[in-house]
């Protein structure tokens, strides 16, 4: 991890997303001192448990240590996709997303970092059901403490995407992400931002 992160401080790069089976095995501690010394900071803390995965209770000890994680690195935002749907109907699918978001709930005050549902491309069904902006938005509403992130390359492909970024932008449930492919800790970079009253390109 040392030597990835040397490659992005010689890069300029001042914000990462970092995933949590990385930190995991390095350690919070080592992890937040590596980051530190090297003066990045942690935007997105995008985790590899699903929102259907487990048992209520295993689900909430996830959660708890996810968010502590989170917490410790001073990420500003959990990022988690829903799984795949395993035989369920949308709507059953929905219904259960939806009370795992609202359990989530419970945890996010005690550590102040935000919640965030991310729809992936329709090619990764096996990581989330979830791949539109718009589906995404639906099940946040209905939940407290969440919203989307949005990153355009998994919703480059729906013809929609750009109005429903525009009817979503004057809620509080949405915002953008910006990727770019970097070696080292994980693929994927994000670098987070408040969607404003109007889409900026």
């Amino acid at each position: 991890m040392a030597s990835d992160l040397d490659l992005l401080s010689e890069a300029g790069i001042e914000m990462i997303a970092v995933i949590d089976r990385l930190v995991d095995g390095a350690g919070v501690a080592r992890t937040k001192n590596l980051l530190t010394e090297r003066s990045i900071e942690v935007s997105t803390y995008p985790i590899t448990t699903r929102l259907l995965d487990g048992d209520d209770d295993e689900f909430d000890k996830r959660m708890t240590h996810h968010f502590r994680s989170a917490e410790a690195l001073g990420a500003e935002q959990v990022s988690i996709t829903t799984g795949a749907a395993n035989g369920l109907s949308v709507s059953e699918a929905d219904a259960l997303v939806v009370g795992r978001l609202n359990r989530i709930a419970q945890i996010v005050p005690q550590t102040g970092v935000k919640l965030a549902v991310e729809p992936v491309h329709p090619f990764l069904r096996t990581v989330s059901y979830v791949h539109t902006l718009r589906h995404a938005v639906d099940l946040v509403s209905q939940a407290d403490r969440s919203f989307v992130l949005l990153d355009v390359a998994h919703t480059y492909w729906d013809r929609h995407v750009y109005r429903d970024i525009e009817a979503s932008a004057p809620r509080p449930t949405l915002s953008a992400s910006r990727r770019s492919w970097l070696p080292g800790i994980g693929s994927r970079r994000w670098r987070g931002r408040s969607v404003g009253s109007r889409l900026r390109r």
